[in-house]
């Protein structure tokens, strides 16, 4: 009994590690790039992003918050990219943004950005998924080989 209640901790206490890791692994991700950042593009994401992210850090999880609601269950599959290499190995991978990935999504949202036509909501909204996005190409196991997995 005192084995399976120790274990029970362990498992607990890592899988919360686990979690932890992902929103701090984020945030610490988006501030150190926050400081590479011009001051004009300082200005413009202040300007785009909602009043209470302060600082780009905070901002930095919205994505995974909101991707389990209904209205962006879209936004899943936007979080990796499988690819068709056999990394370490053999990386062969083309990262061409098409299809419903990390890249793609990446790409499709600077567009957005880029664009003067599209609203600021819509612009805000690619901002923060951008600051998200970015930030899981950095992650381990967002990027992965089909035969990884």
């Amino acid at each position: 009994m005192v084995k399976l209640f120790i274990y029970a901790c362990v498992t607990i206490f890592t899988l919360s590690f686990i979690h932890s890791f992902s929103y701090f692994g984020h945030e610490i991700i988006v501030s150190i790039a926050s400081k590479l950042l011009s001051q004009s593009a300082v200005s413009a994401t202040k300007n785009l992003l909602p009043p209470k992210y302060s600082a780009l850090k905070f901002a930095a999880n919205w994505a995974d918050s909101v991707k389990n609601s209904t209205e962006y269950s879209w936004t899943e599959s936007l979080h990796y990219i499988n690819t068709n290499d056999y990394a370490p190995y053999n990386c062969t991978e083309n990262f061409v943004a098409v299809g419903s990935n990390v890249v793609s999504a990446v790409a499709n949202y600077t567009n957005i950005l880029n664009d003067p036509f599209k609203e600021h909501e819509i612009k805000s909204e690619a901002l923060l998924l951008i600051i998200h996005l970015v930030a899981d190409l950095h992650q381990p196991l967002h990027g992965n080989s089909q035969h990884d997995v």
